[in-house]
Parts: structure tokens; C-alpha cells; sequence
């Protein structure tokens, strides 16, 4: 962070504030939901897609349990749980028309995918056998186990985000 900001000049921040505005203009009029009879809904709502936004910014990592506000320590030291908690929050992606922020999920999917392969040749599979954590490359966290908790279900429920994508898009080159 501080190397991002020791040469910053005037002009850089002011460049850097008009793209982040821009980004935040685009991003509130992708959709608009209005709940008339309950403003305390309403808030939760778009509170809630604030949120979904800033833990989700496109080519960054994508946000796990805790999002990205954990400083230090984190539960499962960080690590990616397949048994639909990394799923949930990328769920709300697609009803929302906030479909550009599903890029960063498919990428820790991509990446951790020879991961996932290795596993299921270890496991006497073919295709992939998605342990119940996977963590940073290449080989995981302290956390990231070595098979003990394989569960078959997890490829599924890493796939609902990708079918979401196809399915709320129908982009052919996706």
C-alpha cells in the first residue's frame, strides 16, 4: 500500500478518485430494486450490495468467510471452504446484474484447478476431487488438508457459480 501511494501526486489521486466514482456510478446503476413500504429493508439491501462490492472488486482475490476485513489470524487461516461458504456470497452476484464480479471467483477456481485433478488421481478419480479447504498456491495453507475431508458434493456446489454465470448471461464465449 505504501508503494501504491509514495509517488502519488496531485494529479495521480485526482485520476485515481474520478476512475473509483466512475466505477461506483456504473456499478449503482446496473440495478434498482425499491422496497416502498420498507425503508429498513431498502438499506439492508443496498448495505448489503456495498458490501458484496467492495469484497469482491474485479481481479482481486474473492471474498471467503470473513470477506477481506480480517487483519490477522483469520478462522481456517483463510482458506476457501467448498462446502458452500465460498459459494454463498458470489450467489448474489447474478440476480443483481453484478455478473463483472463473478470474474475474480472463476479465477481462484482456475487456478487451484490442477490442485483439485491431483487430488482425484490420488483418490483413484478422474476430473477433479475438490477438498473441503483449498488455500493460497501452490500448495495451501496450514489448514489446506491433504484429503482427509474430501467430500464429493464440493465440485457441485463450486460449479453452481460458474452455471449461474452461463445460465443469467447465456454468453457463448463464457
Amino acid at each position: 500500500s505504501i508503494s501504491n501511494v509514495s509517488d502519488s501526486t496531485a494529479s495521480s489521486v485526482s485520476n485515481e478518485l474520478a476512475a473509483d466514482q466512475a466505477w461506483w456510478a456504473s456499478f449503482w446503476s446496473a440495478s434498482y430494486v425499491e422496497f416502498a413500504n420498507n425503508p429498513i429493508l431498502q438499506e439492508e439491501y443496498y448495505g448489503s450490495l456495498y458490501l458484496l462490492a467492495s469484497s469482491s472488486e474485479p481481479n482481486t482475490a474473492p471474498p471467503g468467510l470473513w470477506g477481506p476485513w480480517v487483519e490477522a489470524n483469520p478462522a481456517w487461516a483463510g482458506d476457501y471452504t467448498t462446502d458452500y461458504n465460498f459459494e454463498t456470497p458470489p450467489l448474489a452476484y447474478f440476480p443483481t446484474n453484478h455478473v463483472a464480479l463473478a470474474d475474480s471467483y472463476d479465477t481462484a477456481m482456475e487456478t487451484w484447478l490442477p490442485n483439485a485433478e491431483a487430488n482425484a488421481t490420488n483418490n483413484g478419480f478422474t476430473g477433479a476431487y475438490w477438498q473441503c479447504h483449498f488455500g493460497p498456491l501452490p500448495n495451501g495453507s496450514y489448514e489446506t488438508p491433504t484429503g482427509e475431508e474430501n467430500i464429493k458434493s464440493n465440485g457441485a456446489f463450486l460449479a453452481t457459480i460458474m452455471l449461474n454465470h452461463y445460465f443469467y448471461t447465456r454468453s457463448a464465449a463464457y
